[in-house]
């Protein structure tokens, strides 16, 4: 209901309009290394997209990490408050792990 609302299209009867959101092709080498999280139960953007797009970034050598958080849905809804923990050690694991990267001028 909210692609709908936020974009003024039916994603069901004008899903071209949709493309530009969720194109896979635009993902190239030149992509910053990439966190993925998403819950495999979530009803506003299909947990495959991330699996697409975490495909995508492997097949052009991007770093990338996808972390499923099962049976949770959108924004992480109804994940155990461990889950959400670990994934925040995760999250930060990534951040420490690409800003190690980053060289001060």
């Amino acid at each position: 209901m909210w692609p709908k609302e936020v974009t003024g299209h039916d994603p069901d009867k004008e899903s071209k309009a949709f493309e530009p959101f969720c194109r896979i092709s635009s993902i190239s080498a030149l992509f910053l290394p990439t966190l993925l999280i998403h819950g495999t139960r979530d009803t506003d953007v299909p947990y495959e997209q991330s699996e697409m797009r975490a495909k995508e970034l492997a097949r052009v050598g991007v770093e990338h990490e996808l972390i499923t958080i099962k049976d949770a849905g959108h924004g992480l809804a109804g994940a155990k408050p461990t889950v959400v923990a670990e994934t925040q050690n995760r999250v930060l694991a990534f951040l420490n792990k690409q800003m190690g990267r980053v060289k001060n001028p």
